[in-house]
């Protein structure tokens, strides 16, 4: 039997090298990101004034980045109640949390800075919706911070637990992508969660990513912060050819 000869192994290694530079060379970014509290972009307050469309806080689309309550874009219409106490209010603002901050900019100031929901038992089952542009992205990922205290008498008093997420390019048509359970009936406190890279949106111009909630087990609070719209740059087709071109002159030398 005749051994390949030792070039070819190396004409393979190199080849190997520049389809891995080529695959897997892009560094993701942050696009959109949100901490409810700083410029510019939308700042949390309190009801009856709480916003329903937040602009995003952060991120190279920062300005045209949203996420939205309203009922808008394929959102549920979450209630901010200007009554007495708010008591029915389902979206209103608590303290800030540091969780999923790590190398970005997303402010951990004190004080209101956090997305609160409450449960007025109509919270089951609505979804907010974060939308971004993914053109000239690919291999969208998307991250949040949760905080479900235990308060009250009722030791069952927590908030939601059950995140679904789906997503969309006209906001009204929308694919289920993934579920994250973070334990019904256990306090959480600064849980970063994320869910699986998404590569279905891949370029598109709009997109339309909702997360619905459910698995409250009482009228307590779950609090969000620091949303995170993260995506690689799809590289250049000029810049590929190159590195391809590259490659296989290496490969055609070694080979005489």
């Amino acid at each position: 039997m005749t051994l390949p000869h030792t070039s070819h192994f190396l004409s393979l290694a190199l080849a190997a090298a520049v389809f891995q530079t080529v695959a897997g060379g892009a560094h993701a970014v942050l696009l959109a990101g949100w901490d409810f509290q700083s410029a510019p972009g939308t700042a949390i307050s309190q009801p009856p004034g709480t916003p329903r469309d937040f602009t995003a806080n952060v991120g190279v689309l920062q300005a045209t980045s949203h996420l939205y309550l309203d009922g808008t874009h394929g959102s549920s219409s979450f209630t901010v109640d200007a009554g007495p106490g708010n008591g029915a209010t389902e979206l209103g603002a608590l303290n800030s949390i540091t969780g999923n901050t790590a190398g970005t900019t997303l402010s951990t100031a004190g004080g209101v800075g956090s997305m609160a929901l409450f449960n007025r038992g109509t919270l089951e089952g609505k979804g907010m919706v974060l939308q971004v542009s993914m053109a000239g992205y690919e291999f969208l990922t998307l991250s949040l911070a949760v905080q479900r205290p235990q308060t009250g008498d009722n030791s069952n008093n927590y908030g939601v637990s059950f995140f679904s997420a789906a997503y969309s390019t006209d906001g009204i048509t929308f694919t289920d992508w993934d579920t994250i359970d973070t334990g019904s009936g256990l306090p959480v406190t600064n849980l970063a969660i994320a869910f699986d890279s998404l590569s279905a949106v891949n370029n598109a111009p709009e997109v339309f990513v909702k997360i619905t909630v459910s698995g409250s087990t009482g009228v307590n609070s779950t609090r969000f912060d620091n949303f995170q719209i993260n995506a690689e740059p799809i590289p250049e087709p000029t810049a590929l050819t190159a590195l391809l071109a590259s490659g296989l002159c290496l490969v055609a030398r070694r080979r005489r």
